[in-house]
């Protein structure tokens, strides 16, 4: 009868716990090659859009790997993660680097954060240039998915 009561209430708070979401959730895969667009939200120009790719590697929860940007003269450059999680659905990287613009070196740091539901992920942004914050929305398509044993 105690085995059996102790059986019953092991089974009620794992219920529980699974249910209350207190369990750990098992991370998206976002591994590969993502090709999408971000979106100003204000500045430099509401509403423009501009190329988005990201280059990821995944280690359980952490995610590193490099974010491709158009820069002036639709020059593309990279920037590679210094930051990068995935918990459940939710993606979150940050990335940072210099452009270099001419004879001119800028400070380039990028965040983005959303979620991810297998082949597609979109979400919100900053990016800051020497320190000049700007807003955008983002979205990308898996495009290249990882080789086997990534």
């Amino acid at each position: 009868m105690r085995s059996s009561l102790w059986w019953a209430i092991g089974a009620l708070a794992l219920v529980a716990l699974t249910l209350g979401g207190c369990l750990p959730v098992a991370p998206a895969d976002v591994a590969g090659g993502w090709t999408g667009t971000l979106t100003w939200s204000g500045a430099p120009i509401p509403g423009m859009t501009m190329p988005l790719t990201l280059a990821l590697t995944q280690d359980n929860r952490t995610v590193s790997g490099e974010v491709g940007l158009m820069g002036p003269g639709s020059t593309p450059f990279s920037l590679s993660i210094t930051a990068g999680s995935v918990d459940g659905k939710t993606v979150s990287l940050a990335a940072s680097g210099t452009l270099q613009a001419g004879s001119t070196s800028v400070q380039v740091t990028i965040t983005l954060s959303g979620e991810c539901d297998g082949t597609h992920m979109t979400g919100t942004g900053t990016q800051a240039n020497d320190g000049v914050l700007y807003a955008f929305t983002w979205e990308a398509e898996l495009t290249t998915p990882p080789a086997d044993g990534d």
